[in-house]
């Protein structure tokens, strides 16, 4: 098989995926925003300090600045996933469509 044809044998199936994503991306923004919030609780509070805080504290913020890169790139790829689909669904109708337009000259009687 070609591996450059995409095939969708489920619109449904492949909706519902899109879905799961979806749902997956909003989690993962709350999960983000709870960390976010997390950091700055260890941000030079009253019983934690000294370098190991510190160290601690600026990895992850480090690490936060990568927050916005990830949601980006899921919700680009949910985009695709879901012009994909519509652009599939399009093509299919059009070929249904050119079908029966046509049927009358398939016929060979």
């Amino acid at each position: 098989m070609n591996k450059s044809i995409i095939e969708i044998s489920s619109f449904e199936k492949f909706q519902a995926i899109i879905i799961e994503l979806k749902e997956s991306l909003s989690e993962i923004k709350k999960i983000f925003d709870d960390e976010s919030q997390n950091i700055e609780k260890i941000n030079g509070i009253e019983n934690w300090k000294g370098i190991t805080q510190q160290a601690i504290y600026s990895k992850c913020k480090k690490l936060q600045k990568n927050f916005p890169d990830v949601e980006e790139s899921l919700e680009i790829y949910i985009e695709f996933l879901e012009e994909t689909l519509s652009e599939y669904k399009n093509a299919e109708l059009i070929i249904s469509q050119n079908l029966q337009l046509n049927s009358d000259k398939l016929d060979i009687n």
